[in-house]
């Protein structure tokens, strides 16, 4: 172990390559291994809890027994309580800053961005719960406490939408491209929605009519 700053690494007992830098980083790691906190109270309240990643001041500041996190800015996942952040990653200063363990905390969630995940969609209420998601942009909001899962929001201040929905941009986009061949869902026999253009360019507009072919795609 690596124990760099006053009172890092405080409580050591068995743990195994830890490195800890910053006043107070992983104090509270007794038997926890793999884990690297850098930053003032970076990891603060980590015992057991392994193969964690904590850089910035408060970052992850309160797991304790959680494993696989990365918790990268200042106060990123720094209220997550025990059990609730287990292969959580939070990138950006706040994000998934006020997680608790209400409807299951924020296992293997990520969020990137400032404050991402921060909020729900009121833009003050502090997100307590959000499973599975994937939050990214500044100020993008999870939909509602409680209960949420596998909701995808992206975007700047873009608000999600509710368990297994995807939302891409926010109330201010305007026009969204897509490229490439766009499949909207699939069925139980194959079946599925697309989108598609086909086009036929017509020469010798003479007469009353010219018949076009070719403009319905094949298995239309």
């Amino acid at each position: 172990n690596t124990a760099v700053g006053h009172q890092a690494g405080l409580s050591l007992t068995t743990a195994s390559n830890c490195t800890l830098v910053g006043a107070g980083a992983g104090d509270a790691i007794t038997t926890a291994t793999r884990s690297t906190c850098i930053g003032a109270a970076a990891g603060g309240a980590i015992t057991s809890g392994s193969f964690n990643s904590c850089f910035g001041w408060s970052a992850g500041g309160s797991l304790t027994t959680d494993t696989g996190v990365v918790a990268f800015g200042d106060a990123a996942l720094s209220d997550a309580a025990d059990g609730a952040a287990n292969n959580a990653t939070a990138i950006g200063q706040g994000a998934l800053g006020r997680i608790t363990l209400a409807g299951g905390g924020c296992a293997s969630t990520v969020a990137i961005g400032n404050n991402a995940a921060r909020f729900i969609a009121d833009g003050t209420t502090n997100c307590t719960a959000a499973v599975s998601g994937t939050y990214i942009g500044t100020g993008v909001r999870v939909s509602a406490n409680g209960g949420v899962t596998n909701e995808i929001a992206i975007g700047n201040l873009a608000i999600a939408d509710g368990t297994n929905t995807t939302v891409i941009g926010n109330t201010s986009t305007t026009q969204a491209r897509i490229r490439g061949a766009t499949f909207l869902s699939t069925g139980a026999n194959g079946q599925s929605t697309q989108f598609g253009q086909s086009t036929t360019l017509l020469t010798g507009l003479t007469g009353a009519t010219v018949t076009a072919t070719n403009l319905i795609p094949a298995n239309s």
